[in-house]
C-alpha cells in the first residue's frame, strides 16, 4: 500500500510534464509550421537528453 502512495504522485508528475509539452506543440502549430518544426526538434532533443539522467536516477534508487 505504501507503494501507492509514492507510485500515484509520481505518476501525476510524469503525466503532468508530457501534457505540458502537448499543450506547448499544440501552441507552437497555432504559431505557424516553422515554429512547429522548431519546438519538435527541441522536444525531441530534450527527450533523449532526459534519458540518461532518468535511467540513472531509476538504477540508483532501485540500488538504494
Amino acid at each position: 500500500m505504501e507503494i501507492l502512495y509514492l507510485g500515484i504522485p509520481g505518476t501525476f508528475m510524469v503525466v503532468s510534464e508530457w501534457l505540458c509539452f502537448e499543450a506547448a506543440a499544440l501552441a507552437a502549430g497555432m504559431i505557424g509550421t516553422d515554429s512547429l518544426a522548431a519546438q519538435t526538434i527541441v522536444i525531441n532533443s530534450i527527450s533523449i537528453l532526459w534519458q540518461i539522467p532518468f535511467g540513472l536516477a531509476t538504477a540508483t534508487t532501485t540500488r538504494i
